[in-house]
């Protein structure tokens, strides 16, 4: 397969702008624009190899707020649907958790193995994810290797089992040999905390964030 080369990009960007209405919807400003178009041609640049319509079907999920690589959709629909759930939560009174994950040492992993190996495993973990959670659930990839899990109508003990059934399975994948001979162990770590209607949104995510960090810590320690 070749390689793509401009003339496919242009092709793709006329492609995008017969939706331009929901485009300019979604990003309103010349700005806004031009750095969606950065975040294509990023994407493009990552690939070795990219068929057209392969490239067309993956620039699509972007503006749908789908990550490529994961399908788990991304931080713009994150913290929609955490401000969407919050207001649900005070106006019905229903619990809700968020919980947050780093990938430890993915570094090492790209560093030693390539980074089509940190692909692969943001893949398998992304797979895990999606089939652990329950209709109420949704998960998300807000950065390189962090990810979000909201549970709406949850409680933290919901979330200690949810937690648990995921690392159950990230052990099997773990044990691969591709990830045991790595200088550094690969593993994924977890923080959770519940909302508490007093706190703003901000101070939801922050509080999380804090717990995900001490685990980490607790980690590096140990």
């Amino acid at each position: 397969m070749e390689a793509i080369d401009i003339k496919e990009v242009q092709k793709i960007k006329r492609f995008i702008r017969r939706f331009s209405a929901s485009l300019k919807k979604e990003y309103r400003s010349y700005n806004e624009r031009e750095n969606y178009w950065r975040r294509v041609a990023h994407f493009l640049s990552e690939e070795k190899e990219v068929d057209l319509m392969g490239s067309l079907v993956a620039i699509k999920e972007l503006i749908g707020g789908i990550d490529p690589l994961t399908k788990l959709k991304n931080r713009r629909l994150f913290e929609e649907e955490l401000k969407r759930r919050i207001t649900e939560s005070r106006r019905y009174h229903f619990p809700l958790v968020l919980v947050l994950l780093d990938i430890d040492n993915f570094k090492t992993l790209n560093d030693e193995k390539g980074h089509l190996a940190g692909d692969i495993f943001l893949k398998k973990l992304g797979k895990i994810l999606r089939e652990s959670v329950n209709m109420e659930w949704e998960v998300f990839r807000i950065g390189g290797d962090e990810l979000a899990i909201i549970m709406a109508h949850a409680s933290l003990r919901d979330a200690e089992i949810l937690i648990s059934k995921i690392k159950r399975r990230l052990e099997r994948i773990l044990r691969e040999k591709t990830y045991v001979a790595l200088s550094k162990p690969l593993g994924v770590s977890f923080g959770k905390s519940g909302w508490d209607e007093a706190e703003t949104i901000d101070e939801f995510k922050e509080k999380t964030d804090v717990a995900l960090y001490r685990e980490k810590k607790l980690k590096k320690n140990g």
